[in-house]
């Protein structure tokens, strides 16, 4: 209705309906493909904008013409691994192949139906948001499964309006029956059946409309609805939360309405909602701490080192009690602890590429395999830095110097200089392959792994280094 806004960080930028600019000012749906063009989803058409000409080319069906858009109105838009844009529209599924010029139309049922929104998934599939259901599609060859499932529609006859994928289950935000999820079985290798997400503690989402859904790294589902904006904390378990943010009228500061269409979360992890009437941002950093507490319920037990892997696990190294592992998805807690006292005073953990978590302790260093298996990797040195390269070797700062531990088995203890027991803290790679390594008590280094060659980074008067260097990042990362 409004057109299409571009901002830069300083001013905004306003295009509208004309030749020469947007095909129509109902915007529905943007999308940035692998050339760097913009698409953009209109009631009247399909625009595509050049950012380093500043131009725009329009899209619209022609009857005489296959293999033009087959539907003005573009409802959703998504690109694929090989750089193919997908249109959703309420005529079914079209493509765009950038080297024809062309638009093929898919007439598969139930593709040929309205569709809502479409969103990649794995490798080369889609999930494709239809009338009739979700529709789990391979790009590439054209296979696709169909999970048919009837909800009830908004007053317009929208079934479904997003789709969130995590962990393999699909998350689907629908016209009228709130939020349902179609879990993957990960042993079975099969998804299903539906299951509804809409009962909470006196409250539910189940005659609510909801336009958009994502996840921030807190584990917290964040919901776009028509009563305002939805926070979702430890879903799938007893303890799962339901708190709204809406409009206040005596607080300038709350959401700008109720009406909440899009989400977007930004790199800053800021949460911006676009509304009916205006944009809303919300600064998620500044939320409030949640707390855990564990089953020692000791305060010396304090947290030396914490790292997450890809089963949205948290583990956390302790101080004298050992290693824990937390799951942001049930709230479950397991306990690791050793016989040995050094094996449980933590320094240092890294979970690598492999599975394996790796600790770092006044002991030495140990691996836990996804077998659970135990393993000592360093006996007899206390370690306080652990960092996986990008040749995937695992690399150890200790008390008595520097170990590396290859991809390929090998273990060695490496000179840095004249020496090769330094005290080392800190450890990162940079964009070059080099790493650069913080001391106790002897300021920076940097060793390169290919030639052996060890050099100190000095300061300069007005810019000196201290002599411990206790965490290193390059910023930013290339």
């Amino acid at each position: 209705m409004n057109g299409l806004a571009q901002y830069d960080g300083y001013r905004f930028r306003k295009f509208y309906k004309n030749k020469d600019a947007i095909a129509g000012n109902w915007v529905y749906d943007l999308c940035e493909d692998s050339q760097g063009f913009i698409w953009i989803g209109t009631r009247e058409g399909l625009s595509r904008f050049d950012p380093r000409l500043e131009t725009f080319e329009n899209f619209r069906n022609n009857p005489g013409d296959p293999t033009s858009l087959f539907c003005n109105q573009i409802n959703a838009l998504a690109v694929d691994t090989q750089g193919k844009v997908w249109i959703g529209t309420p005529q079914g599924l079209s493509v765009w192949n950038s080297d024809s010029r062309q638009f093929q139309t898919i007439q598969t049922y139930p593709l040929n139906r309205p569709i809502r929104r479409i969103i990649r998934s794995q490798g080369d599939y889609l999930w494709v948001a239809t009338a009739a259901g979700p529709v789990r599609y391979n790009s590439r060859s054209g296979q696709h499964t169909f999970y048919p499932f009837s909800v009830q529609p908004n007053a317009y006859g929208d079934h479904f309006w997003s789709l969130l994928e995590d962990n393999q289950h699909l998350y689907l935000a629908t016209g009228g029956n709130g939020l349902w999820r179609l879990p993957y079985d990960s042993v079975a290798k099969k998804y299903g059946p539906f299951e509804p997400l809409n009962h909470f503690p006196s409250q539910t989402l189940e005659r609510t409309q909801i336009f958009d859904i994502c996840k921030s790294p807190d584990g917290a589902f964040w919901l776009g609805t028509d009563q305002g904006l939805a926070r979702l904390t430890q879903l799938h378990t007893p303890q799962a939360q339901l708190q709204w943010y809406r409009t206040n009228a005596s607080n300038p500061q709350s959401l700008s309405n109720n009406l909440v269409y899009r989400l977007y979360l930004d790199r800053t992890q800021v949460l911006w909602c676009g509304t009916e009437q205006q944009m809303s941002s919300l600064d998620l950093s500044l939320l409030p701490f949640r707390s855990f507490s564990f089953s020692t319920g000791l305060a010396d037990n304090q947290v030396r080192s914490i790292a997450t892997d890809a089963q949205e696990s948290v583990w956390l190294g302790m101080s004298k009690a050992g290693l824990y592992r937390y799951s942001l998805l049930d709230g479950s807690t397991k306990k690791y602890e050793f016989d040995t006292p050094f094996w449980n005073d933590h320094r240092a953990l890294l979970v690598s590429s492999a599975g394996d978590v790796w600790m770092g302790t006044l002991g030495g260093a140990l691996r836990l395999k996804k077998s659970q298996q135990i393993e000592t990797e360093l006996k007899g040195a206390a370690v306080f830095c652990l960092l996986e390269d990008s040749r995937k070797n695992i690399w150890l700062g200790s008390n008595q110097g520097l170990y590396r531990h290859g991809f390929d088995g090998t273990k060695v203890r490496v000179r840095l200089g004249n020496t090769d027991t330094e005290f080392i803290r800190s450890l990162t790679e940079d964009q070059s392959g080099k790493l650069w390594i913080g001391f106790d008590n002897n300021g920076l280094g940097r060793y390169d792994p290919v030639t052996g060659a060890f050099e100190r980074v000095q300061g300069t008067d007005s810019d000196r280094l201290g002599t411990a260097i206790y965490t290193l990042v390059e910023f930013p990362k290339m």
